[in-house]
């Protein structure tokens, strides 16, 4: 009975070390961005007092003042 062929070519073996060397790099710079954005020091404590003032707070009150006076 014959042996199969299980044996990689020279270019097969860069393609492998090449592609596997690609998949590194991009999987440790993910990893990287996400501890830089998500790190436990960066993150702000969120209670429902500090999300109610963030969505409740008055941002548009400059226009509000130029629009009461063109409606006036």
């Amino acid at each position: 009975m014959p042996e199969p062929k299980n044996n990689l070519s020279t270019n097969d073996k860069k393609l492998l070390g090449n592609v596997s060397l690609a998949l590194l790099c991009k999987i440790t710079f993910i990893l990287c961005l996400g501890l830089l954005f998500f790190g436990s020091d960066t993150r702000i404590e969120t209670t429902p007092q500090t999300v109610s003032q963030a969505l409740l707070a008055d941002t548009d009150s400059g226009h509000t003042t130029a629009n009461n006076q063109n409606a006036q």
